[in-house]
């Protein structure tokens, strides 16, 4: 069993190398300056926690995947969807996502990780994330298959991979909607700028 008073250090490190990495990017951060931000007292406590900095990035991934049913459940519900099959399969696809955002501390910077790990070309990160985010029951394209059924469904799967750093993105960054041409249209607004969001994406999903 491992003492709670090194959890805890742990969890520090994680969460202060969200905000880091969220930040700076994957290769602007190191262990110590994780280990600075965290305030942690042992100089080399990302290093005896980690290894190095894919044993920090494997962590991280492990720390954010933690996405329950009831907790999709509970998003999905607050959406002002009204019943609309292709939104509610749109929002539970995207719903780990969504939890994240929106029921974890500093769901931001965790998306903002997120962000990150998507965008990165590194066959050693890619090796990281894919088999977790990739191989997730939540990730299962089934729903959206059976709400556009007249789609191809190869076609579907390259738009939900386009639409997932879109969403990651966008959500990670809304702070960049504040000031617009149009004025403050940040997502912060309401569950109703939320399904703006889903609507757009099935706008994409859609010939």
């Amino acid at each position: 069993m491992v003492p709670k008073s090194n959890e805890t250090t742990r969890v520090r490190l994680i969460e202060a190398a969200m905000v880091l990495f969220a930040r700076n990017g994957l290769d602007g951060v190191s262990l110590r300056a994780v280990n600075q931000s965290a305030k942690a007292k042992n100089s080399g406590a990302t290093h005896y926690h980690f290894k190095n900095r894919l044993g920090l990035i494997r962590a991280m991934v492990e720390h954010i995947d933690t996405a329950t049913p009831e907790e999709i459940d509970l998003i999905v519900s607050r959406l002002p969807i009204d019943g609309d099959k292709q939104l509610e399969a749109i929002a539970r696809f995207f719903g780990p996502v969504l939890v994240l955002r929106y029921l974890r501390p500093k769901g931001e910077f965790s998306l903002g990780f997120l962000s990150q790990l998507l965008q990165s070309n590194d066959p050693d990160i890619q090796a990281i994330w894919e088999p977790v985010f990739g191989n997730a029951e939540s990730t299962n394209p089934q729903r959206i298959f059976d709400a556009f059924p007249n789609q191809d469904t190869t076609s579907i799967k390259r738009r939900l991979i386009y639409s997932t750093l879109n969403i990651v993105h966008g959500l990670a960054n809304d702070s960049g909607l504040n000031r617009t041409m149009f004025g403050d249209l940040s997502i912060r607004d309401g569950p109703e700028a939320l399904v703006d969001l889903l609507k757009y994406i099935r706008g994409g999903l859609n010939d």
